[in-house]
């Protein structure tokens, strides 16, 4: 099912939560709506499904426009953060929930309704539970439940508010790989809210950056987190290290100093003196020798945990700036906390400094 949202808007009172926005959903895409809290994320969700209204604007299904639609007419199969399972029900009897309160004319035999629980409980990996209650599940479990529950009604898309908000951190990467392996399974269009940009990029065939109401980019993980096309795009996906800085003579020079950087391509992509500086901290190398290409600066701190080595520098004009080496080369460097070193950029993106502020 393709959906095709044209300039929809929507205020509340004089806050206006969406802007006019656009976008184009292919059938069987699984994207993820990416944003802060207040972008107009969930919103623009709840209008797809039909929970809200727009001020302004089109919903196309595959070409038609159910704007006007009530949320039964538009075929939607809705989980929310936290489950909304019905506590006095059992597995069952919430997974057959939107079967049983169909028309008499169309609802299924009791047989028929059996067999599609089974099926579905088959597909969550959760055989053996149909007699349990909402208590008697882990969150992981329940939120399998829920999502059971929206597929019951064999729905034209699927749409999910932040599914995963509730779980802890083990069970959230679980269900997201879980996820991903059911919409392929299904193929089913299908458009999750999340503020969380691991999550967004891990599972999501496209992401729409969201930001107050707008739409900031549009496109595939590796697109929107290697080419971001504005600092709050950049700066909203992942870690990111902030300069002020100018551009001069094929040189960055940084903070309020004379230490500089060259750096291929910037005087392309700033396309002013004054400039915006944005590097992640895996972008950064250290080393004890100076070089004509970094700045100096001082190790304040470092966490050896994991598989990369998280550090903390104060550069000589005094801002923080955060670096991560591997474990090798933390070794190699063999650093210590007070260390004088060396910082060196392999990559950076420079914005105009006109460009709005994040």
């Amino acid at each position: 099912m393709s959906i095709d949202i044209q300039s929809i808007r929507k205020k509340f009172g004089t806050f206006e939560a969406l802007a006019r926005v656009d976008l184009k959903i292919g059938s069987g895409e699984l994207v993820a709506l990416l944003g802060p809290s207040g972008s107009g994320k969930t919103t623009l969700l709840r209008i797809i499904a039909g929970l809200e209204l727009a001020d302004e604007g089109q919903i196309l299904f595959r070409g038609d426009d159910i704007s006007k639609h009530n949320v039964k007419d538009r075929g939607v199969g809705f989980v929310f953060q936290h489950y909304a399972l019905f506590r006095h029900m059992t597995v069952y009897e919430n997974i057959a929930f939107g079967l049983k309160v169909r028309p008499r004319a169309v609802r299924p035999s009791k047989a028929a309704m059996d067999k599609k629980v089974a099926e579905l409980l088959s597909l969550i990996r959760l055989e053996g539970i149909a007699a349990r209650y909402p208590s008697q599940l882990s969150g992981g479990q329940r939120q399998r439940v829920a999502l059971a529950r929206a597929l019951a009604i064999e729905p034209r898309m699927l749409l999910l508010d932040e599914p995963f908000g509730a779980l802890d951190a083990k069970v959230r990467r679980e269900l997201r790989q879980w996820i991903r392996d059911l919409h392929d399974k299904l193929n089913m269009t299908s458009i999750f809210v999340t503020h969380d940009q691991e999550e967004a990029l891990e599972i999501a065939d496209r992401v729409v950056v969201m930001n107050a109401g707008r739409i900031e980019q549009i496109g595939t993980p590796e697109e929107v987190y290697h080419y971001p096309a504005n600092p709050f795009v950049y700066d909203f996906l992942g870690n990111v290290n902030f300069f002020h800085g100018r551009l001069e003579g094929g040189k960055l020079y940084l903070g309020d100093s004379n230490a500089s950087v060259s750096l291929h391509g910037a005087a392309h992509t700033a396309g002013s003196p004054a400039a915006k500086i944005y590097i992640r901290p895996h972008l950064l190398d250290l080393d004890h020798a100076a070089s004509p290409n970094a700045f100096k600066a001082k190790v304040k701190f470092f966490n050896a945990a994991g598989p990369f080595v998280r550090i903390e520098v104060l550069s000589e004009w005094g801002d923080t700036v955060r670096v991560e080496l591997t474990q090798e080369r933390f070794q190699i460097l063999n650093l210590r906390k007070d260390d004088d070193v060396y910082v060196t950029f392999k990559d950076a993106k420079v914005f105009p400094a006109s460009d709005y502020s994040i």
